[in-house]
């Protein structure tokens, strides 16, 4: 056990060396973190580690992370490159909860945590691989089905890969009944995009009021036909009147002869 602390400590120092060079953190703060590492090292060895060890381990070098990233921030970094110093303590945390998920595989808030943290560090392609895996070995819960559709329908911008993980979620889950809420609750919102987009576009969306006023107006004559309606019920009423005075004409014309 001393032996692969002390290798894993060997392997720390270009990282906290280049800590150092860039001005993240003294001399003296270096070695406390070495201090504090081997520590944490050596419990996450014992043969009963608790998860709870690794939770603090992570906490730790989570602020040690924040902390960096504010020095940072004062320093004038412009035209410079990343360095080591610059992805280190975030490879590291990803390190430690990939052997806590190791241990304690049965545990979904440990996944989901190292699923949240991906999101937080933005290691999108990490994270990717690591809902794979959480999947694998709990596939009837619908919580990792869940953050897994929605990371593709929200950040990749890829409803067909959201679907597909629903709909193979619910076979898994089938009688869970926020899969079901929240799958309707996607469609919608897939939905309201593609109906945004076409306002976008410009193109035209049918309401059903318009349909019904299109109909309407085929059913109504057109304005042009109007006229030419109205001159054939007058041609109509011409020729009634004409015979009409053509039959007074012959009772006329029979009286004089009688």
């Amino acid at each position: 056990m001393a032996d692969t602390v002390r290798y894993m400590m060997e392997e720390m120092i270009p990282e906290l060396e280049d800590m150092v060079k860039q001005q993240y953190f003294s001399k003296q703060e270096v070695k406390q973190i070495v201090k504090r590492r081997q520590d944490f090292e050596y419990l996450l060895k014992r043969r009963a580690a608790l998860k709870e060890d690794f939770l603090r381990y992570i906490e730790y070098e989570s602020k040690l992370e924040e902390l960096r990233q504010h020095r940072r921030k004062g320093l004038d970094t412009r035209g410079k490159k990343k360095s080591i110093a610059d992805y280190a303590i975030v490879r590291r945390i990803h390190f430690i909860f990939e052997r806590a998920v190791r241990r304690f595989r049965s545990d979904v808030a440990l996944w989901t945590a190292w699923l949240e943290f991906c999101r937080a560090s933005s290691s999108n392609r990490r994270l990717g691989r690591v809902v794979g895996r959480a999947l694998q070995v709990h596939p009837t819960e619908p919580g990792l089905w869940l953050y897994a559709a929605a990371w593709e329908f929200e950040h990749n911008g890829n409803p067909a890969a959201a679907r597909a993980l629903m709909q193979q979620g619910l076979r898994m889950c089938r009688y869970s009944e926020k899969m079901w809420l929240d799958y309707f609750d996607m469609e919608l919102m897939y939905v309201e995009k593609l109906v945004a987009r076409r306002r976008v576009l410009g193109l035209d969306i049918p309401q059903a009021g318009s349909q019904t006023q299109q109909q309407q107006q085929q059913q109504q004559p057109s304005p042009a036909a109007l006229p030419g309606r109205k001159r054939h019920r007058q041609d109509i009423q011409d020729a009634a009147d004409a015979a009409d005075t053509d039959e007074e004409a012959a009772d006329a014309a029979a009286a004089a002869a009688a």
